[in-house]
């Protein structure tokens, strides 16, 4: 029946269409590494330093803060008597930093950090990776069951998807001749659970939504001709999409108004 199909295709465009430039602007990501999976997360989780974190990263910044755990890690690390988690900072600026532990007691530092790692402020210097973190690729998937189902559902078959594309020889051996690691980590709510799944690529930064697990071939195909051509940078504010276009949600380091600019000119010549 060609009107049903025709119809299902204008829906899907106007779909797509819809999710293109919805990344809420920011300079920065800043991932606190949980010990505790997001399906065992509450539908809004919140702790003290995320709190501060999150309130300093907004005011001071311009960043987003959220969790991140990598599986296949084991959880339940037991009782803490401070709240301390390792931390992970990706900019627009430069790409990766690693902050070490942060508890209450370290939110200046990481706030004067963030800002020179962000912002390009000189107030601080800013602490190296540690050897081998510019051959990372961190793709994160919002795997938030309490917090909409969908996450949690459509999350959790793309995560399964690409350890189990990652595990196979074939992607091995892809990955050791262009000597790049990539790592899977499963993250809280990132906004735009109704795009679900929705990938993060860092340090390109690059968001993407309404992902399954047909797509995650592209997803690595795309990160290979990325390290390639412009190894482990952010990508800017002129770059076509890292990969499938058409599933583009936004751009870390990019205003709602450069991501529709972005999206009209790679629309103009593609």
């Amino acid at each position: 029946m060609p009107g049903v199909f025709t119809v299902q295709r204008l829906a899907l465009e106007g779909q797509r269409r819809h999710l293109h430039a919805t990344v809420q602007p920011h300079t920065s990501y800043l991932f606190l590494h949980s010990p505790e999976p997001p399906i065992s997360f509450p539908p809004r989780l919140s702790t003290p330093l995320f709190r501060a974190l999150q309130l300093r990263a907004a005011r001071e910044w311009g960043g987003l803060v959220n969790f991140v755990w990598y599986p296949p890690l084991t959880s339940g690390v037991g009782a803490r008597l401070e709240e301390k988690y390792h931390a992970t900072l990706f900019s627009s600026k430069v790409g990766r930093m690693e902050l070490g532990e942060v508890g209450m007691g370290d939110i200046d530092r990481v706030v004067a950090l963030a800002r020179t790692f962000s912002l390009g402020e000189p107030s601080s210097p800013a602490a190296p990776c540690p050897a081998g973190a510019e051959k990372e690729v961190h793709l994160y998937v919002c795997t938030h069951q309490a917090r909409d189902c969908r996450c949690g559902d459509q999350g959790r078959r793309v995560v399964d998807a690409l350890l189990d594309e990652l595990g196979s020889n074939k992607r091995k051996t892809e990955m050791e001749q262009i000597g790049v690691v990539v790592k899977v980590g499963e993250t809280g709510h990132v906004g735009g659970h109704q795009y679900a799944a929705n990938l993060l690529v860092y340090p390109y930064g690059e968001w993407f939504g309404h992902i399954g697990p047909a797509h995650v071939p592209s997803v690595l195909d795309g990160i290979i001709r990325a390290i390639q051509e412009k190894p482990f940078a952010p990508l800017g504010t002129t770059s076509s999409p890292l990969m499938l276009a058409e599933h583009w949600r936004g751009r870390m380091g990019l205003s709602k108004e450069q991501q529709e600019a972005l999206v009209d000119s790679w629309r103009s010549h593609p």
